[in-house]
């Protein structure tokens, strides 16, 4: 339902990867391999496109079966956080009701998710099975489980340049905690162990197994990802693995300025290069990265404030789609769960240790650049709701031992009225934000009537789009999504959004850039001033509410020769 609503809603970055698909159907291979945005999306919607799916509707489908892995991830990670190896042997720690309602939840929160059209929720998805992987004791033991951790990094990175660094890192220390506390041998303790008798460790071979193991899921990653690294080393001429780690280094040396900088690009008019729809969407182009000196004064405690602020605001991501803050609150008591298991429950506290790392890793990499989306962390709001959840099941056993005169029936009493309290914070949102889409005409519908409209009036492209000129570039921006979406519908070249801000300045950078129409959207007396400049032809206004969706007036010129 989600994605037949959505169908036509696209983003800026969604847009680049259908036009990927579109090249590889086209059998376009050269304009296909973009540095900027990884292949697995496009990947897997070229066999639908080129059965004759519509790009978009392909998308979906990808965002759909995506948030169907997320849904069976969370499922499984639950159950394998409710499982404990103890010497005795296995058993269960959480109730058999709490599995099926953390799932729902996630499926709440996923509906949500797979309303954006990119690929986040594919990589949340293929994170979520790598962390389900990597919480196996068996990870250094099986080579082949190394091997498949491996193969999902390389998912990973197919799908989004940032989880590269997560899964090395990750990947990394996640063997050397296996190790250290000997889960995958017998779940004793293994700073108890170990500390007593360093030497051995390499004696009965659990660290050269473990090297084993971690060569093997580093050439698991080596084998899927290296094709799609010689490809864009080959267009590079030199070896890359993705242009974006370079912007992103770039702009975090700039911390609070990068915002500005990041908006610097979409402002001004640029020609369309003749083998793209727009200089955004040009696979030959190299992005400007912005410039600053890192030695400048004060930059050091600038880059700290920039990292503290990201790190408030991965907390209010989190916390904006859980009411009572109950994720929030799980992700704090982990170290408090790795510390009371260390000693006793070497595998426990191996498990806890690696969703730890796995949430501080993930989220002190996007601290050092860009927290700014809270698309960027679903999947850290779903590793969140899965250890929340895992808590709540441990209820019944703390209660148990904080007062052991409370029945078993009331034990678990508490904990189902704990569960209802969690139900509710974790799935008010993603209901009220479907609720709220449902009860709304179709995001992005507007741009596509709109497009169809200048396509009976035979509009000339290149296009442009402009409103309220009076605002500064932040509040002006979204007029650029608007002409680019259009542009997208019409099959047309974009040459993007004036800086100028009066009618002859704009009808100067027109010329210059080889725009032949403009649309200005929801601003008339901008219209009015840009119909009475010479060069300019009022064509047509395009009222609001003419066309589903449409809330504002679109007014349409062209520029005369």
């Amino acid at each position: 339902m989600v994605q037949a609503h959505c169908a036509d809603q696209l983003t800026s970055d969604g847009e680049c990867y259908l036009r990927m698909a579109e090249c590889y159907v086209k059998g376009d291979l050269r304009h296909a391999v973009f540095g900027q945005w990884s292949p697995l999306v496009p990947w897997l919607t070229t066999p639908l496109v080129a059965a004759g799916v519509a790009p978009r509707y392909a998308f979906r489908v990808v965002l759909a079966l995506s948030g169907a892995v997320a849904i069976v991830a969370v499922w499984r990670l639950i159950g394998k956080c409710g499982m404990r190896n103890a010497e005795c042997g296995t058993r269960r720690e959480i109730p058999r009701w709490l599995r099926p309602i953390a799932t729902g939840c996630a499926a709440l929160l996923v509906l949500e998710f797979s309303a954006d059209l990119r690929v986040d929720l594919p990589l949340a998805a293929i994170l979520l099975l790598y962390l389900d992987d990597a919480l196996d004791d068996r990870l250094l033991v099986s080579r082949l489980r190394a091997f498949a951790a491996g193969i999902l990094g390389a998912l990973g990175y197919l799908t989004k340049l940032y989880a590269l660094p997560f899964f090395l890192v990750h990947f990394t220390l996640t063997a050397v905690v296996r190790v250290w506390t000997n889960g995958q041998a017998n779940g004793a303790s293994g700073l108890r162990s170990q500390v007593g008798d360093r030497k051995s460790a390499s004696h009965d071979g659990r660290w050269p197994r473990a090297a084993i193991a971690w060569g093997m899921g580093l050439l698991g990653f080596a084998v899927l990802a290296a094709p799609w690294a010689a490809a864009l080393s080959a267009r590079f001429g030199q070896f890359t693995l993705g242009t974006t780690g370079g912007d992103a280094l770039a702009y975090a040396r700039l911390g609070e300025g990068s915002v500005a900088a990041r908006l610097a690009l979409i402002v001004g008019l640029q020609r369309p290069p003749a083998a793209a729809y727009s200089v955004w969407q040009d696979s030959d182009r190299v992005v400007p990265r912005p410039t600053s000196d890192p030695d400048a004064s004060g930059g050091l405690a600038r880059r700290a404030r920039w990292v503290w602020g990201n790190l408030g605001r991965i907390a209010g991501h989190a916390a904006s789609l859980d009411e009572f803050r109950l994720g929030l609150v799980a992700l704090g008591l982990l170290p408090i769960a790795v510390a009371l298991t260390w000693r006793r429950q070497g595998e426990a506290a191996a498990r806890y240790l690696v969703v730890l790392l796995a949430v501080a890793v993930y989220c002190g990499g996007y601290a050092l650049v860009y927290a700014g989306e809270r698309r960027f962390f679903w999947f850290l709001l779903l590793v969140a709701l899965v250890v929340a959840f895992h808590f709540l099941g441990l209820v019944p056993r703390v209660l148990g031992r904080l007062a052991p005169k409370l029945s078993e029936r009331r034990r678990r009493l508490v904990a189902a009225a704990l569960g209802v309290v969690f139900v509710v914070s974790f799935a008010f949102h993603p209901i009220r934000f479907l609720a709220d889409l449902l009860g709304q005409p179709p995001p992005g519908r507007e741009h596509r009537l709109v497009a169809e409209v200048l396509r009976g009036m035979g509009v000339e492209a290149p296009l442009a789009a402009a409103n309220r000129w009076g605002a500064d570039d932040s509040q002006r921006r979204a007029a650029w999504w608007d002409g680019l979406h259009v542009a997208y519908y019409l099959d047309a070249k974009y040459a993007g959004m004036p800086a100028a801000k009066d009618p002859r300045g704009i009808v100067a950078e027109m010329r210059a850039a080889g725009a032949r129409t403009l649309l200005v959207w929801g601003d008339p007396p901008m219209a009015a001033a840009l119909s009475r400049e010479a060069g300019m032809e009022l064509l047509s206004v395009i009222r609001a509410g003419s066309l589903t969706g449409l809330a504002r007036d679109v007014a349409v010129l062209r520029l005369l020769p």
